[in-house]
């Protein structure tokens, strides 16, 4: 059904009486005549002047008495005045507003509907509702029909996104243990996980990212910093993590056009990488708003160590500097673990709080004794259960690997 039909469409013929007639000639017409629903009364132009509504007719014109008074009367003694006159080949849509903003009861008579002026026929209430209720049910179907292909599109874009993260066996295969929380508040989101191969004397980066928004632009943006990764990965393996990071949020920028003056996006990221050297037992990171917890080997209070208060990317011209970074030894440390602000500010428990960075540094060091897959599984639970009946704010990730 197409949703711009004219009024002329749905229009219907009518009796058309002058507004001298009397009523005991038109009262016996419009009782004889069940199609007659409305009776259309014009003056001395030929113009409508008001509408006779047969349901109103009837109801009046019930009580004998009251039509011995009448018969002898002009029906303009009866008519309705106020009605709606459209032109008959204006849009449905047209006048679908001009009765809605108007508030008036619809559920009996229906509008003139005019051609040069003069009457050509109605368009009753009841078809106009059924009308509607068409039009409601067709938008509905298109908007199912709309939503599935984009869901499907997003779909998609959730498998190929899921290409891009880390892949998990090779991760399992570079520590004692790794755990892995991801969780898009959307399908697809903007938080990604990332793991370099391995250089030949076995160091490797692993990185957690947080880009701007959620959903698709998240996506976007975090498909990009993924790609930027691997460039650096093959051009420049040999960067520290502070300088990785830099390099990282200027390929970014340059890639999204923000460092001109004109530019239109403003997107960037949260990031946090560690740089681990086997052979010499070194774990090396660096983050930009995304810190680092340290579960030290022994049963010392777990370590947090903040990641530096800038993102990367955004608007600008001057390149990133290198990030400070901070050099565990790996026997001094069971696990480490990084998290995403989707974990912290996400507000929950009795007082509807965020969790923040306090509560999961208990939590940490409350589960050490568990392996980092058993440690993320817990986490993920112990998220969900804070939550509560709070719609999720964001895209929650964390990153646990064990040593």
């Amino acid at each position: 059904m197409s949703l711009h039909l004219t009024a002329r469409s749905l229009m219907v013929p009518t009796e058309i009486v002058s507004d001298t007639d009397r009523c005991g000639t038109v009262v016996p017409r419009i009782r004889e005549d069940g199609s007659l629903k409305v009776v259309v009364v014009t003056g001395r132009e030929g113009t409508p002047v008001g509408i006779l509504e047969r349901i109103e007719i009837l109801t009046e014109m019930a009580n004998p008495l009251a039509f011995a008074v009448f018969q002898n009367r002009p029906v303009s003694s009866l008519m309705n005045e106020e009605f709606f006159t459209f032109p008959v080949d204006g849009d449905m849509a047209d006048l679908s507003a001009l009765i809605n903003d108007s508030a008036e009861s619809i559920d009996t008579g229906g509008v003139v509907l005019l051609e040069e002026g003069r009457c050509a026929g109605v368009l009753l209430y009841s078809d106009f509702l059924g009308y509607m209720v068409r039009q409601d049910a067709e938008r509905a179907r298109e908007l199912a029909e709309a939503h599935e292909v984009v869901m499907e599109s997003v779909n998609y874009a959730s498998r190929i996104q899921q290409g891009l993260l880390g892949n998990k066996d090779k991760m399992r295969a570079s520590f004692r243990d790794i755990g892995i929380v991801w969780e898009p508040r959307d399908v697809v989101g903007g938080d990604i996980f990332w793991q370099s191969p391995k250089r030949e004397d076995g160091m490797f980066w692993v990185a957690l990212i947080d880009c701007t928004g959620h959903g698709v632009p998240g996506a976007m943006v975090s498909m990009l910093v993924a790609s930027a990764l691997n460039r650096l990965w093959e051009t420049q393996r040999d960067l520290t993590p502070g300088a990785l990071l830099g390099k990282l949020g200027d390929l970014v920028r340059v890639a999204l056009n923000q460092d001109s003056e004109d530019a239109a996006s403003n997107d960037g990221f949260d990031a946090a990488i560690v740089r681990v050297e086997p052979t010499r037992g070194v774990v090396t990171y660096a983050g930009a708003r995304i810190g680092l917890f340290v579960v030290p080997r022994d049963h010392e209070a777990v370590v947090r160590l903040n990641g530096f208060k800038m993102a990367l990317g955004y608007k600008g011209t001057k390149p990133h500097t290198p990030l400070p970074e901070t050099e565990l030894q790996m026997q001094d440390i069971a696990a480490v673990v990084m998290a995403t602000d989707g974990v912290f500010d996400q507000p929950g428990g009795a007082n509807g709080r965020a969790y923040g960075p306090t509560r999961l540094s208990d939590f940490l060091g409350a589960h050490r004794v568990q392996g980092a897959s058993e440690i993320a599984a817990s986490l993920r639970q112990e998220l969900t259960q804070w939550r509560g009946e709070q719609s999720r704010r964001d895209d929650l990730s964390a990153l646990v690997l064990g040593f």
